[in-house]
């Protein structure tokens, strides 16, 4: 066996020698500052998995020195060969290692992979491994990376002929700026997770094992945090009921920035949506609403709407999730259209509303954002053309912009007086679709309200959701950090040499 600590080119060469003597080769990249970036549990799945563990430590790093944390991989006994690299990012050293797996945890790691690191995965073909703590439980999730589409690729290289960073930089700055109140539904998403035991010995169902059940912050909570890293005023009106309130635990799942009015829906729960959870396959088994759909009224309604005016009159940007379960009646609808500024709706189809809660429900928006299937669901028209569906319904409510989300298709939006924007799918990883909606909303509705081109409004919908899709529910709020970095990526032309990565990582 060859010495632990390799440099970085006996590194390769050891690597390259096991893949062709037919070995699993997994490889785990980061600073390594500390224990916790070498979760164990982690360590101990892709060691049963894999036939080879290699770690490579980022060189530059202000703290522990690259010996004290290289020294430190290769003390666990997990880990067969450990290198020192000088890119913090793990791109070149996937493209030159060609690993079978790439695993990382978000309890040491909480972003996840970069966006050039999922394409180098894509480009070698490599699995992506997760560890996640859901409550008491660990998840696990693989998954291959995606590679870029030649659409994906196409659109890029046109957005980069008409914009550059500076652009996205000072749209950004804009949305610093404005002042956000957030309206809609409270919502509590659960996933109880299960483990399946087999058929019941008297009835012809499936009996399950309960795990654990973790609890997010979901609803009107999920697009006022995504906001929070993006805007210095956001503020959040909605209601929670007086049986089962869960108030302390609304309170803390929201962000500390976000500023929270609640009002009270009297003889109805807080609105809990618990899904249960198969733990192996994360398949959902069944989905169990805690709520009460009948309107909000009398003192309540008064309440809600004197809340509405408040907020209103503090803010610029009005951004309503309306979820159909009651809150937002006509009159509640009536002072939003009429005073909100800058007015951004989504009116979503789920469930509990099929066939009774669409767009028309407001008779005037600025923006709107909403699956293709709401907004058909709206105009009546199942197979119509979506661009001249999206200009009519944007003319009929004296829209700048309407948006329709459309999954793995990605998004199209009409903007008055440009046209249609179609932005393909950004995302790389999908571990799960709640929430992206919510973010794809949180976010296009801003930059539209700040004067952000469509082009780019759609991008970063686009992006929003990718990050959002990446994770359990809404587990984590969009990050402004890793929004630009993912901008960046896409705008960046090709890297010379791209074709020399593999001989020339660790360099």
């Amino acid at each position: 066996m060859p010495p632990k600590i390799l440099d970085f080119a006996a590194l390769a060469a050891e690597v390259r020698e096991r893949r062709m003597q037919g070995q699993r080769v997994a490889l785990i990249h980061g600073r390594i500052a500390d224990a916790s970036d070498l979760d164990r549990h982690m360590l101990r799945s892709v060691r049963a998995s894999s036939d080879l563990v290699v770690v490579t430590v980022a060189e530059h790093y202000d703290g522990p020195s690259a010996n004290e944390r290289t020294g430190l991989a290769a003390s666990l006994d997990e880990v067969d060969l450990v290198g020192l690299v000088g890119d913090p990012s793990a791109a070149r050293t996937i493209a030159a290692l060609e690993p079978d797996v790439y695993a990382f945890s978000t309890m040491g790691n909480a972003d996840g992979p970069t966006s050039d690191e999922l394409d180098a995965l894509a480009a070698a073909g490599a699995e992506l491994f997760t560890l996640s703590r859901r409550g008491d439980t660990l998840v696990e999730w693989r998954q291959r990376a995606e590679p870029g589409s030649r659409e994906r690729q196409r659109f890029a290289a046109s957005l980069r002929t008409r914009f550059g960073m500076p652009d996205v930089v000072a749209g950004l700055t804009a949305m610093r700026g404005a002042k956000v109140a957030v309206f809609g539904e409270t919502i509590i998403d659960e996933y109880a997770y299960c483990d399946a035991i087999g058929k019941s010995g008297k009835e012809p169902m499936i009996v399950n094992r309960f795990l654990s059940c973790d609890a997010q912050a979901g609803g009107v909570l999920a697009v006022a945090n995504h906001l929070a890293d993006f805007c210095d005023h956001v503020e959040v009106v909605s209601a929670l009921g007086s049986v089962d309130r869960r108030e302390s635990f609304v309170r803390a799942g929201l962000r500390p920035e976000v500023r929270p009015t609640f009002v009270t829906k009297h003889g109805s729960p807080t609105i809990v949506k618990r899904r249960y959870i198969d733990a192996y396959s994360r398949a959902k088994m069944m989905g169990v609403y805690h709520m009460d759909t009948s309107p909000i009224a009398g003192a309540d309604e008064t309440a809600l709407v004197e809340e509405i005016e408040s907020a209103l009159e503090r803010c610029d940007v009005a951004i309503v999730a309306d979820y159909g379960h009651g809150l937002l009646t006509r009159r509640a609808v009536d002072v939003l259209t009429r005073g909100a500024g800058f007015l951004a709706v989504n009116t979503q189809l789920n469930a509990a509303n099929a066939g009774y809660h669409v767009l028309s429900k407001y008779p005037r928006a600025d923006y709107a954002c909403l699956h293709e299937g709401e907004l058909r669901l709206d105009a009546r028209d199942l197979h119509g053309d979506l661009p001249q569906m999206l200009s009519e319904t944007a003319r009929r409510m004296g829209a700048r912009a309407i948006m329709a989300t459309q999954g793995r298709q990605g998004t199209m939006m009409y903007a008055q007086g440009q046209g249609v924007v179609h932005c393909p799918a950004l995302a790389q990883i999908v571990v799960e679709r709640i929430g992206a909606g919510d973010a794809v909303l949180a976010i296009s509705s801003v930059a539209l309200a700040c004067g952000m081109a469509p082009e780019l409004t759609s991008v970063l919908g686009n992006l929003a959701g990718a990050q959002m899709v990446a994770v359990m529910g809404n587990s984590a709020s969009i990050r402004k950090s890793r929004l630009v970095e993912s901008v960046r990526h896409l705008l960046s032309a090709p890297a010379e040499g791209d074709g020399e990565a593999r001989r020339a990582a660790g360099s």
